[in-house]
């Protein structure tokens, strides 16, 4: 299995991630690979970047 490091997580984020991962009695690593399998799963993913707004 592979390893990953995500640099410059936002708090609020791994906060948020940390909060699921209490809700679903399960590690912050298991919750991880469960988001990123249900968003990558389908044959198009969702789209994973805001898109530019340009004025």
């Amino acid at each position: 299995m592979a390893n990953i490091t995500i640099n410059d997580l936002p708090d609020e984020l791994m906060a948020k991630i940390q909060q699921l991962a209490n809700q679903n009695n399960c590690s912050l690593n298991q919750k991880v690979i469960v988001i990123l399998k249900e968003l990558l799963q389908d044959e198009k993913p969702k789209l994973l970047t805001s898109p530019i707004i340009r004025t």
